[in-house]
């Protein structure tokens, strides 16, 4: 077979444009939380809060995309190419697992990190007879933290189960596949790695993959090595800063705080390249029936207006939260005004508020607004 005569179907539901952009977006968006909290140089309970909301959404949707490979590969049949492609953008998928964990990890190791006040505003509101106990508040928030912890290991875990399924036969990978477009792809198609082009049939490519799946097939383990990756890069790009405190002068600026954010950015970025230039060396191998439209790009381009959705209601929290904390600083700043001021005017000798409403009105309306400001 020559390379003139060997033409891979075109399969717009896995190389159009309008599925890769829906993946990329997504993958971008998870990296929001962790970059406007680092900003901030704090992580709240809002930014984990966004985080989980924005994996949950992400992951769900990448289960979608493996159920959908395994269905077609046993019933129509799944080009090994195209597979690959599959496989390659669920990496991507992944990456917002292991933002979220770097976030929750961020809350513990940043200054200002309101889980612990939040635990104790919790524990107050259910005191006074609010909705929810603590308990059950910290069960809730437990259970959610696990659930998207479930998700990510089951989604690496499928993830490599369908990698070694591919790798181990690239020829007669899916049932229903035609043989001859299995081996048209083994023999002409090139993968980009770090700069390299790398033919398909490869065997050290081969040897390699099925290595890399298999310990990605194990649950736990598949999730504590990347972090384990994310943690030594973080703490080496960590010493080279100052160590921040509550009551530090000197703060690492927002750009130097994003280092903690940057590796899995950078892996982020190294994948879709990766993918890009992989499309692009083996355009000339599909028909031009890859590049149209149809129901699955059309349905991916709208699904992405979840995601979408959650970074808005993220933006518009914070900002409605900033401008809270504005006005309580504002309005603390002027009680503490007014108390000096009260002072001065009772060693004159003149009324102050304090002497009209009494001492013990004036200091619980003092006490109240402080409160207000944490």
């Amino acid at each position: 077979m020559s390379i003139g005569s060997c033409q891979i179907p075109g399969n717009p539901d896995i190389t159009g444009i309008g599925i890769r952009i829906a993946i990329y977006v997504q993958g971008f968006i998870s990296f929001t939380p962790g970059i406007l909290a680092l900003v901030d140089g704090k992580v709240t309970r809002g930014d984990l809060e966004a985080a989980e909301t924005q994996a949950t959404t992400n992951l769900v949707l990448a289960f979608a995309i493996l159920v959908s490979f395994i269905v077609q590969a046993l019933t129509l049949g799944l080009v090994n190419y195209h597979a690959s492609i599959v496989l390659s953008m669920s990496w991507l998928n992944n990456t917002n697992t292991f933002i979220y964990f770097l976030i929750d990890l961020l809350a513990s190791l940043l200054p200002g990190a309101s889980s612990k006040g939040t635990s104790k505003r919790c524990a107050a509101h259910g005191a006074n007879g609010g909705e929810g106990t603590p308990t059950a508040r910290t069960r809730s928030k437990i259970l959610v933290r696990r659930f998207v912890l479930l998700l990510g290991l089951l989604h690496l875990s499928l993830m490599a189960s369908l990698g070694l399924w591919m790798w181990s036969n690239i020829q007669t990978f899916g049932n229903g596949a035609d043989t001859s477009l299995n081996d048209c792809a083994a023999r002409f198609a090139i993968i980009i790695i770090l700069g390299k082009r790398v033919h398909f049939s490869s065997e050290a490519l081969r040897i390699a993959s099925l290595v890399f799946y298999a310990i990605f097939l194990v649950p736990g383990l598949n999730l504590a090595l990347p972090i384990a990756v994310l943690l030594g890069l973080y703490n080496i790009c960590r010493r080279h800063l100052p160590t921040p405190t509550s009551t530090s002068k000197h703060r690492p600026g927002a750009y130097k705080r994003s280092w903690a954010i940057l590796p899995p950015f950078i892996g982020l970025i190294l994948l879709l390249v990766i993918d890009v230039l992989t499309l692009e060396q083996n355009a000339s191998l599909q028909g031009m029936y890859g590049r149209e439209w149809g129901f699955g790009q059309i349905l991916a381009m709208l699904l992405l207006l979840v995601p979408l959705r959650n970074l808005a209601e993220t933006i518009l929290a914070r900002r409605i939260k900033q401008r809270q904390r504005d006005s309580n600083l504002g309005l603390k700043s002027g009680v503490e005004v007014e108390e000096d001021a009260n002072t001065e005017l009772e060693v004159r000798g003149a009324t102050t508020l304090k002497a009209l409403i009494g001492p013990l009105v004036y200091r619980g309306l003092t006490l109240s607004i402080r409160s207000g400001t944490h």
